[in-house]
Order: C-alpha cells, then sequence, then structure tokens
C-alpha cells in the first residue's frame, strides 16, 4: 500500500481530522506498516 491510499483510507474517517498533525503523521505511519504486513504475509509462499 503506497502512502497516498493509506492517506485516502485515514481521511474517510472523521476522526482522523481531529488529530493534530504529528498524529495524524504516527497514525498514517503505523497503518501503513501493519497493511504491509499483512499483505506481505498474504502472499508467502508455504512450503514443505
Amino acid at each position: 500500500m503506497t502512502c497516498r491510499e493509506a492517506l485516502k483510507v485515514l481521511m474517510l474517517s472523521p476522526f482522523y481530522f481531529k488529530l493534530d498533525l504529528a498524529a495524524r503523521l504516527e497514525l498514517l505511519n503505523e497503518f501503513m506498516r501493519i497493511c504491509n504486513h499483512v499483505g506481505e504475509r498474504g502472499h508467502k509462499k508455504v512450503t514443505n
């Protein structure tokens, strides 16, 4: 997930706009980290 895609998702929440700029950046970074981690797990090959 790109930064722009993550930002579009977060901007759908009215709560996002109640945060100050530093908190928004922290939320964006954490959201991207979680989404990218989940995406990587879903694409790993299973080996026996």
